[in-house]
């Protein structure tokens, strides 16, 4: 038998086949986690559009109930305003 570099062609050849084999395992891996984590981001997208939708669903139930919050925050302001017009303000302490 030939050897090269202290090992036989058959353990070179071996030894070739097994780093090709370990990088086709990895490449697959590789493939497999990526296809993992794309999966993974689609369904968290998904997700999250469904609760944009349900969230949008309540704020449109709820809307009378903001615009009366709205409007009391409204007169609040004015009556602050006439209340600086008029000088008489309160303060808190």
């Amino acid at each position: 038998m030939t050897t090269t570099n202290g090992f036989s062609k058959s353990e070179n050849f071996q030894s070739t086949m097994s780093s090709l084999n370990y990088g086709h395992v990895m490449e697959r891996a590789a493939r497999d986690y990526q296809k993992e984590i794309l999966e993974k981001e689609d369904f968290d997208e998904d997700d999250l559009l469904s609760r944009r939708r349900r969230n949008n669903t309540i704020n449109l139930n709820n809307e009378e109930e903001e615009m009366d919050e709205d409007s009391v925050q409204q007169e609040m302001k004015e009556k602050r305003l006439e209340e600086l017009k008029n000088g008489t303000t309160t303060t808190l302490t």
